[in-house]
């Protein structure tokens, strides 16, 4: 009897197992919708509970929440995305055209003729206009090949345009019922958790700070600083700064690298040919103004909420990016704070 009743045992665990297997194996297409639409419940949680408690209703706070969810993220993150394809295409456009070997020129002549380099004359226009034969060359290919690449792959953007947008609809479905059913899915997980409730507690808290550390810190803070950085290039005349924007608040996200790599370079190069006022005001408006809302904002919008060394985070977000794809901004940080934290719940267990 006992025996029988292992062997039920052992095919009870290992029925289990197969099933979870192929549960894992269909969700598994659509982990990164469900991850983002976790994170977005995270953040609008306290929102849902205050909406709820005012009106009664779950189903009617949660629907009020997804919608704002759209209005303040999706349809503004659509038409940054659109503005942002436009002014790629347009610079590719310029670095095939004579826009670039004009600037090219004039920046050119500009350095050989300053006095200082008089001497040096024979030398750097030899350098310099092989420098720039090489940089026209490069650019023209790279616009040869990326219309080469956007024609032959027209049917797989095609695709890659309507799997976004399904994974747009489940992102918002799933928040929906998220927080509607947060309370039911908060008790399984403690009552499936491996850990203590306390240990299971703190886990559950911890997620929640990194996400909001992430979101509502690094996240917040690097789009104020792209929103002020594609506003300084619009205030002095550059070239695409909705496309720089993006790429400074990209890198404000990265730990410590920061909005500088792009506005620092572009301040330089105004200077070199020929824009010292741009220059500097591109220099006080990226270093006193864009510079001072990480300090202003960050002991508001992150305060304690990770205390992760920035090396650490730096690898998990490039990590997590390379295994997972864009998610990986959110998903490193609170993969690498779970870690953490159970490896403190181990230091514990085995001091005691």
């Amino acid at each position: 009897m006992e025996k029988t009743n292992n062997i039920r045992t052992v095919a009870f665990f290992v029925m289990f197992t197969v099933f979870l297997i192929l549960l894992l194996a269909i969700l598994w297409p659509f982990y990164r919708p469900i991850a983002v639409a976790g994170m977005l419940a995270v953040l609008v949680a306290p929102v849902y509970r205050y909406l709820r408690s005012k009106l009664g209703s779950r189903s009617l706070a949660a629907a009020i929440c997804t919608v704002l969810t759209v209005f303040v993220i999706v349809i503004p993150l659509t038409f940054l995305t659109a503005q942002l394809f436009s002014e790629v295409n347009e610079a590719a456009r310029a670095l095939s055209g004579m826009t670039i070997r004009n600037t090219l020129s004039h920046s050119l002549g500009i350095v050989t003729g300053h006095p200082y380099f008089q001497k040096y004359f024979p030398v750097l226009e030899k350098h310099l206009v092989g420098f720039e034969a090489d940089i026209l060359k490069s650019a023209y290919q790279l616009a040869e090949a990326s219309a080469k690449y956007l024609a032959a792959n027209t049917l797989a953007t095609a695709r890659n345009v309507f799997w976004f947008i399904l994974e747009v609809f489940i992102v918002l479905i799933s928040v929906f019922f998220m927080l509607k059913e947060s309370d039911g899915i908060l008790n399984n997980i403690k009552d499936l958790s491996p850990f203590k409730a306390s240990e299971t507690k703190q886990l559950l808290s911890k997620i929640k700070e990194t996400i909001r550390a992430s979101a509502f810190g690094s996240i917040t803070i690097s789009l104020i600083q792209g929103a002020m950085g594609a506003l300084g290039f619009y205030l002095l005349g550059l070239p695409s700064p909705v496309m720089w924007g993006v790429a400074m608040a990209i890198f404000g996200i990265i730990p410590v690298i920061g909005p500088s790599t792009v506005w620092l370079p572009a301040a330089i190069i105004l200077i070199a040919t020929g824009y010292p006022f741009k220059g500097a005001a591109l220099i006080l408006w990226g270093g006193a103004l864009m510079g001072s809302v990480e300090n202003v904002f960050r002991p508001m919008l992150v305060g304690q909420g990770s205390r992760l060394h920035p090396l650490l985070i730096f690898f998990s977000i490039f990590g997590a990016i390379i295994l997972m794809g864009p998610i990986g901004f959110f998903m490193g940080p609170i993969i690498l704070s779970l870690t953490m934290t159970t490896a403190e719940f181990l230091k514990e267990r085995y001091n005691d």
